[in-house]
């Protein structure tokens, strides 16, 4: 099934999408999903942004809370016990 990736539920009422043969998917539960299958890939990329990152640079810390800020604390959570298993 497709999908539409958003925090708008409001506008894509569900069964008006589930008429078109969509469902309406949460980011946080989304991107909490591609964290968990695909850890090494996502912290790799991550890597990269953090460390391209100067005016101001940015940490891990800051990254997480970011991430909360936007409406994905699982996603952030996630993160979080990953990187802290690297350390």
């Amino acid at each position: 099934m497709q999908a539409i990736l958003t925090f708008n539920l409001k506008d894509f009422p569900r069964e008006t999408v589930k008429s078109y043969g969509l469902d309406i998917v949460n980011p946080d539960p989304w991107r909490s999903g591609v964290v968990k299958q695909h850890p090494a890939e996502v912290l790799e990329v991550l890597a990269q942004l953090l460390h391209s990152s100067r005016n101001p640079p940015l940490l891990r810390p800051d990254c997480c809370t970011s991430l909360e800020r936007l409406g994905l604390p699982t996603s952030a959570a996630h993160l979080r016990t990953r990187w802290a298993a690297e350390d």
